[in-house]
């Protein structure tokens, strides 16, 4: 039985260092979600995010940009990397309720 608790107690160390690589990059990419606004029939993106009780808004550019493409693509970045997050977060409560059987 010991090598098998050892085992859960590796992975959950690797996991544990997985969550933190993924909270980083997280962090480092800008926060909020896109909008796309249309004025004069042509499209705006904004990047809009929650401060505090409001909602505040920045201008990206107009859509098809150089900056409102590489806004999307952050975008879609940090979404891959809330999901891979999410899901190293559920094996690791697994893996703890395994644990716990052990003790």
């Amino acid at each position: 039985m010991s090598v098998i608790k050892n085992i859960l107690e590796e992975e959950y160390t690797r996991l544990l260092e997985l969550a933190d690589s993924y909270q980083e990059k997280i962090e480092s990419l800008p926060k909020g979600s896109i909008t796309k606004k249309i004025r004069n029939n042509k499209g705006y993106l904004y990047r809009a995010y929650r401060d505090s009780d409001k909602i505040r808004y920045i201008y990206i550019g107009i859509d098809g940009s150089e900056k409102a493409k590489k806004a999307l693509a952050d975008r879609k970045e940090w979404l891959k990397y809330n999901n891979l997050l999410k899901e190293v977060k559920s094996e690791i409560k697994e893996i703890k309720r395994a644990l716990n059987g052990y003790k």
